[in-house]
């Protein structure tokens, strides 16, 4: 029996990853932005392109409980 992928797959180029990811991240918070939320990320300076990014968009920063 073969299975039905339900996930959408987008192949993103390297140079591409840490704006696709910010821009990601953001969509995400804003739709949920009344509750508070908790991410995970990675240490090291790997999420900080991301974040550096992230940093120019409008978020209610107080809704979110980071762990790294």
């Amino acid at each position: 029996m073969k299975m039905k992928n339900n996930f959408k797959q987008n192949i993103i180029k390297e140079e591409e990853f840490d704006s696709f990811s910010a821009e990601f991240l953001y969509n995400t918070l804003k739709t949920i932005s009344k509750n508070k939320i908790s991410i995970a990320l990675s240490g090291g300076s790997t999420p900080l392109p991301i974040l550096g990014l992230l940093k120019d968009y409008k978020l209610n920063w107080e809704i979110l409980i980071s762990l790294w």
